[in-house]
């Protein structure tokens, strides 16, 4: 099968950058930290620039639902409906 040759080409590709993608995910959060610090009152994002990239941190708030309180009180089923997401995975056979 066409798909399997192309997991399996790109497996192979990709396997020496793993450590390379863990060390850039190590500075990459530390960036995302001191920006994070950064954020004013009013602000949705905070930037900082290098050289050749820019380093945006936005920040998205939401209200969430108390669902143990809408228990408690006894209106969460009533107000519960059910969402259908499907998610596609691909696992490699030994």
């Amino acid at each position: 099968m066409k798909t399997e040759k192309l997991e399996d080409e790109i497996a192979k590709l990709s396997k020496p950058l793993k450590n390379k993608e863990k060390e850039l995910k190590k500075y990459r959060d530390q960036i995302k930290e001191i920006a994070k610090q950064n954020f004013k009152d009013k602000d949705k994002t905070v930037s900082i620039k290098g050289d050749r990239y820019e380093f945006i941190t936005s920040k998205n708030e939401r209200t969430d639902v108390d669902k143990k309180s809408l228990e408690k009180d006894g209106l969460l089923e009533k107000y519960s409906k059910t969402n259908v997401s499907y998610r596609f995975n691909v696992k490699k056979l030994a």
